[in-house]
This record gives structure tokens, sequence and C-alpha cells, in this order.
């Protein structure tokens, strides 16, 4: 045979084939045509599919308040969500050091609820339009729950800790977190300075070179500066350290674990507010603001709130409990931020180059995490 009539016949075979490919692929469901429409039914089946898949609430809390919305909070909203409105929610949650997840936020990542260890960084949300500059309209003032200062020590309280002077002995080794990227390590920090200002250490009151030499002093016994509080207790439990400064509702979590040290409360304690609030730009994006703004509602009801309290928080505002008292019986003087300032004043002065928190941290010198966070600007 003459090779262009082979090829003829090549081709002719090819296009039969072609052909042939084309008419069974009109057979298959959708395929009437192949540029007409694709089969209702597969759409139904997608559009079940779809309606079947909960939608999702993207939660950034601070790392301490893990363990009551993953066991307490979220799946009581989801249950509560659906009996109502006979729809799925899946809370997704994401933890860890407050002032770390409040600049996660603003560089982008996709909450739509933020709950936070202490308001400036809620300040830095609502700076960059993230956040309603109203937030504090809400109910609780725009908080979540609130907690205070303590120490925590090893069973019996073996080198007898009892107040702030005591964390400047020699030989008193002490554990924080690391203020710049926590916010419990910042309110830690706030307290200590707090208190030294109100006479509660061998400080004279209103002297504020006295309370900053207080704090460096301090910050001077400290061994390591975690990045969360969380990571700051677990170090704890390493045997690491001999006082570990928290608050009250971490030391709590920890004991709840099965951790077995004492609370020592000082003589005076800051009472330390945890902001929550939705992340406008976010919900608008993903359709979610009925979702954040009811689960805020939610944390704030009776179920949470309680579950919050088996959590050892306190509420949103508490009021100055009388009944609080050190080892020694002596009520604690529990002091606001108002109290000592507000924080127009304090955090320029805590926070600037040359400032209280600068001072601390070239004190501590040891076991800051500097290399690897820039400090608060």
């Amino acid at each position: 045979m003459r090779s262009d009539s082979l090829a003829a016949v090549m081709v002719a075979v090819s296009v039969a084939l072609f052909l042939a490919a084309i008419s069974s692929t009109l057979d298959l469901p959708g395929f009437d045509g192949l540029l007409d429409e694709p089969d209702p039914t597969l759409l139904a089946q997608e559009a079940r599919l779809a309606a079947s898949r909960p939608r999702r609430l993207n939660l950034a809390a601070f790392s301490t308040s893990r363990d009551v919305f993953e066991d307490k909070i979220a799946p009581g909203f989801e249950a509560w969500w659906e009996a109502r409105h006979q729809e799925r929610v899946d809370v997704v949650g994401w933890y860890r050091g407050s002032r770390v997840q409040a600049r996660a936020i603003a560089a982008g990542f996709d909450a739509d609820v933020a709950v936070l260890a202490w308001e400036p960084d809620m300040a830095v949300l609502v700076d960059g339009g993230l956040v309603s500059s109203a937030w504090r309209d809400q109910p609780g003032g725009g908080m979540m729950s609130s907690s205070c200062v303590v120490a925590a020590v090893r069973p019996g309280n073996p080198i007898g800790i009892r107040d702030w002077d005591d964390l400047t002995r020699p030989g008193v080794v002490l554990l924080t977190p690391d203020p710049r990227t926590s916010g419990t390590g910042a309110s830690i920090l706030l307290s200590a300075y707090g208190a030294a200002l109100r006479g509660a250490s061998s400080t004279p009151a209103g002297d504020h070179d006295a309370a900053s030499r207080f704090v460096s002093a301090m910050y001077a016994q400290v061994r390591v500066m975690d990045d969360d509080a969380e990571e700051s207790l677990e170090t704890f439990s390493q045997g690491i350290g001999n006082v570990a400064l928290t608050t009250q509702q971490e030391l709590t979590t920890a004991r709840l674990r099965g951790q077995p040290w004492e609370q020592i409360s000082p003589s005076a304690s800051l009472v330390i507010r945890h902001p929550a609030a939705v992340v406008i730009t976010n919900t608008q994006r993903h359709g979610t603001t009925d979702l954040a703004e009811a689960f805020l509602d939610f944390i704030r009801g009776t179920m949470a709130q309680s579950a919050l309290a088996e959590a050892g928080f306190d509420p949103a505002l508490p009021q100055r409990s009388a009944t609080s008292t050190t080892q020694g019986g002596e009520p604690v003087d529990m002091f606001t931020v108002e109290d000592i300032g507000g924080w127009e004043r304090l955090a320029p002065m805590l926070q600037c180059p040359g400032g209280v928190l600068s001072h601390a941290l070239a004190a501590g010198g040891r076991g800051c995490s500097g290399a690897k966070h820039p400090s608060v600007p």
C-alpha cells in the first residue's frame, strides 16, 4: 500500500475513534451536549453537601483560656446555636500569648472573635480598624472575665514567700511570661509596678522611680521568660525556679490539671480584665457577624460564666472583694489600671525606650526572648 494511502486510512480511523468517544460522553449524566448546563441532580447533591457542612467561627484567644473554651464554652455554644437555628456551627480556636495573638490578627490572621489577656492588645486591633472603637459598650464593659496576679510556689512554700519584697531576696528564682509577647506577662510587670507605687513593697508610696527600681530588682531574679503564661507554668512543672508569677485563673487551670502548687496572694494585686470583641473586618468577609455577636453574648451568659468561674476566672467587672486575703489574713488591695494613672499615662511610661519595661528586661537579661521578639513599640 502506498504511504499516502496508509496515512489517509490512519487519519480516518483516528477521526472515527474521536467521534465514538464524543458519542459515549453524550450518554453520561450531565452531558446531553458538551455545552449544556450540568445535570440538576448533581447540582442538588452539591447543594446538600454544602448545607450539611457546619459554618465555621474562628476564635483567637489568649493561651490559658484554652481548656475552658475547648472543653466547655465552644461545645456549649455549638449545641445552643444548633438547637435554636437548626444549623451546625464549628468553633475553631487558636491559643497563644495575647500580644502575639493581637499582632497576628493585625497582620491578617482570619479571626472572627478575639479574646485577649489585657486591654492594650485590643487597642492594637482598634487602631488597625479591625475592631469597633465602641467595643467597650458591650455588656461587662466589653470584657469576658477578669483575674489578678498571684505567685505559685512548690508544696509547703519551702522558701517562705509571703509578699512582693520576698521576690527580691537572694536565692529566689522567678519565672514569668515575657511582657513583650504575653498579656499576662505585661500584667505581671504592671502589677509589680503598681503594688510598689501603692507602698505594698518596701518602696515609698507614690514614688515612680522607687517603684521602677523595685521592678528591675524583681526581674533580676527571673531565670526564664517564656512566650506565654501556659508555657511559663509548663517550665515551672519541669522543676525550674521556685516561684512562678502568674494569675489566679492560670494557677487554677494548672491545679485542675493535677499540679500541686500553692497560691500566694500578695498584699496588693492588679485586677486584670480580659477584653473580647468581634473582628468586624473578618466577619463581614466570612459572613459570620451573626455568629460572632451571638458567641460574645453566649460567653457573657450564665452557662459560660459558670464554666469560667470553675476554671478560676472572676467576673468581667468584679467587686473589690474585702474577703480576698493574703496568707496572713490581711485584705488584698485589689487595684485597677485607673487607680495608678490609666492606660494613656502608663502605656508610654512603661513601654517606651528607657521606661519601666526596658529597665526590667535589662535587669533580667538571662532568659529574655528579645532575640526572637522585638520590643513593644
